[in-house]
């Protein structure tokens, strides 16, 4: 029982504490004068975010409707595409669509049927077709039609492209399951195409409006511009020019070009970075298409793989190779270099007339000798 007792003693004079406390306050709060709110204003920090206008920014930027066409059983893949202002893009969007709805194939060759007011212009040696589309008042937009080689399997291919777009267009690379969401599918005679349509900022081209039509689209011949005296970079890549060589026109694909003219023709040098796949890769491949550009068919790959020789370019084997077409009324010659490094496979070439490439030869290998990557 003590023991009892004394355990009580503790608790009731603990649990008094909170009334004496109670009672104190009470008495403080209760005779003295009702609290006072005061109100007053200071700068903000920061203004509020306003909400973004999501259709405003995507009429900012540009936009690149491109499509890749792989026919059943092809070797080759045809891509189609167009960049245009964000705030045309909605006009021309069902218009791409229906374009690539026409496309079949003719001996191997796409066919299409193209609005009226749409202007075909020939391809060159980088690309099959040229299709000026009117917008408005301005300058006609590009819709290029070109081929690469193909390889398997489809998703990496299409990856690869899809990236090569992104890069273009300033922005990050996606991942496989991002580029399938986004690519539509439109059925064609010429069998299923892939179109995309990816928003960002072409990267200017120094020599021609990403918009517009490039240097001689038009059919005006653009005044010729001095090569440069020193090294030139374009990128990753430096070379030296050669005396007499003019730039030439550039586009998404070329990271260098020049015009050469005299009294055997005229002439052009491409240099061309490709994501390196086994398709680009392909050794007689390429050589057979560069002896197709020439007018040399019925070639075996044994013969073809006869006209290719080793040979250094920046510190790295390369492959070239030679093709004179036949003689007639204007013979073609190409001189032509493979290069892979790294991730890409570059293509140096010089196409043209026959007796002007063959003037240039000397030229063309000091050229590929200068050629660096820094």
């Amino acid at each position: 029982m003590p023991n009892r007792h004394s355990c009580r003693r503790p608790i009731a004079a603990a649990a008094a504490v909170p009334f004496v406390l109670a009672t104190c306050l009470l008495s403080l709060t209760g005779c003295g004068d009702d609290p006072v709110v005061e109100s007053y204003e200071v700068d903000r920090t920061a203004p509020p975010r306003q909400p973004i206008d999501v259709a405003a920014e995507r009429a900012r930027l540009d936009h690149m409707f491109a499509a890749i066409l792989v026919p059943p059983d092809a070797k080759q893949a045809w891509f189609f595409k167009l960049v245009a202002p964000g705030d045309q893009a909605a006009e021309l969007r069902d218009a791409v669509e229906s374009f690539l709805q026409s496309v079949q194939l003719d001996n191997g060759k796409p066919a299409w049927d193209a609005p009226d007011n749409w202007q075909e212009q020939a391809g060159d040696a980088n690309r099959f077709a040229t299709l000026l589309v009117p917008v408005g008042d301005g300058e006609p937009l590009e819709l290029t039609v070109s081929q690469l080689p193909y390889s398997e399997p489809r998703g990496a291919y299409i990856s690869a492209n899809v990236n090569r777009w992104q890069r273009q267009l300033g922005e990050p690379a996606l991942g496989p399951v991002q580029i399938e969401k986004l690519g539509e599918t439109v059925a064609t005679a010429a069998g299923d195409a892939t179109l995309f349509e990816l928003v960002g900022t072409m990267q200017a081209n120094p020599m021609a409006s990403p918009h517009g039509a490039m240097a001689g689209a038009s059919g005006a011949t653009p005044p010729a511009q001095p090569a440069p005296t020193q090294p030139a970079q374009s990128g990753e890549l430096k070379f030296d020019t050669p005396d007499g060589w003019q730039q030439g026109r550039l586009n998404s694909m070329r990271v260098a070009a020049f015009d050469i003219t005299g009294d055997g023709g005229a002439a052009e040098v491409t240099v061309m970075p490709f994501p390196n796949t086994p398709g680009m890769r392909d050794v007689t491949g390429n050589l057979q298409r560069w002896a197709g550009e020439v007018q040399l068919t019925g070639l075996s790959a044994e013969e073809l793989k006869a006209l290719a020789v080793e040979r250094t370019i920046a510190g790295s084997s390369a492959m070239y190779a030679e093709f004179l077409g036949p003689d007639g009324d204007q013979p073609l010659a190409t001189l032509a270099a493979m290069l892979p490094r790294g991730e890409r496979i570059w293509f140096f070439k010089l196409k043209g007339d026959r007796p002007l490439v063959e003037s240039q030869r000397e030229k063309f290998g000091a050229f590929l000798d200068s050629v660096k990557f820094e």
